[in-house]
């Protein structure tokens, strides 16, 4: 195993705001890789085409995908997975094309439209034969809830999801949740909790809206993440986004990713060439391209 720590300079915490701002970061971006991989860390790597890298505190949600070398960017060289748990037992996890997909889309809410969720939702059901796609009013909290859920081994929700602050959550009683539709039984509004406490024992999980990975800093409570919900509840890996999900980049690059998986690359390599391909096709900002990880408990 390889090891090595660092401290957190100015450098660090420009970056992600400059990104997010969709501004420039090229030179930050570079400072901060220089940071992180100096020679001595740089010759422990060689060879090596995967990482998984321990991400709390100021670094959860950190774009290293987005790190410069001053030739290429991170995800050029490494196929990347986060956890927030360190153990010598981390596996990867791995492509199962046979696995039975339950993807939730475009609920019946007072929320705005996902116009390409649909697309997306449709790649997946084109990539992978055993997928439910289930939409509109039928697209429930409970249904997501159910003992019918327990039989799919990956879900798919490309729907809003909301992180609240410290002092909305105070007042409000309800933490980070997603928007589903209501029925007689819930309200759509599938929080932290009630996540928590369902059955996704072994689940791959795919969260594609906004800011599911959670947000950093002291208005927020740093482990009342929808991936961190996923994960009490069982799940073994979650796809989660970094912030602010912009709905077509995120429809193509994960049409990427399906077809990735089902040419059969492993999950890590899969998603980090539909991360290039984004970058080269779509948009060479890493806004666009850097946003979703991979994480695993």
């Amino acid at each position: 195993m390889v090891s090595f720590g660092l401290s957190i300079t100015k450098e660090f915490g420009d970056l992600p705001a400059n990104i997010e701002s969709k501004g420039e970061f090229l030179s930050a971006s570079k400072k901060v890789y220089e940071r992180i991989f100096v020679k001595e860390a740089t010759d422990n790597l060689s060879g090596i085409t995967n990482l998984i890298i321990y991400s709390t505190g100021s670094l959860k949600n950190y774009p290293f995908d987005a790190l410069y070398d001053g030739k290429m960017f991170l995800c050029d060289r490494f196929s990347l997975t986060e956890t927030d748990r360190l153990s010598s037992g981390k596996k990867f996890p791995e492509s199962d094309m046979t696995t039975h997909a339950l993807s939730l889309f475009d609920p019946f809410t007072a929320e705005s439209d996902l116009v390409f969720a649909k697309r997306e939702a449709g790649s997946l059901s084109d990539f992978l034969n055993n997928t439910k796609l289930v939409t509109g009013t039928d697209a429930t909290e409970s249904l997501l809830r159910s003992a019918a859920a327990a039989q799919y081994g990956m879900i798919h929700l490309p729907v809003h999801s909301f992180v609240l602050k410290k002092d909305s959550l105070a007042a409000s009683g309800r933490s980070s949740y997603i928007q589903l539709s209501a029925d007689d039984n819930n309200d759509g509004k599938t929080d932290w909790k009630e996540i928590s406490q369902s059955d996704m024992n072994g689940k791959t999980v795919i969260l594609s809206g906004c800011d599911t990975g959670g947000r950093s800093g002291d208005e927020y409570y740093s482990h009342f993440d929808l991936t961190a919900a996923f994960f009490e509840a069982g799940a073994q890996s979650v796809i989660s986004s970094k912030w602010r999900t912009d709905d077509l980049a995120a429809s193509v690059l994960m049409k990427r990713y399906f077809r990735n998986v089902a040419a059969g690359l492993p999950v890590p390599e899969a998603l980090a060439q539909a991360k290039r391909d984004v970058r080269t096709y779509f948009d060479p900002h890493p806004y666009y391209w850097a946003n979703f990880k991979l994480a695993v408990r």
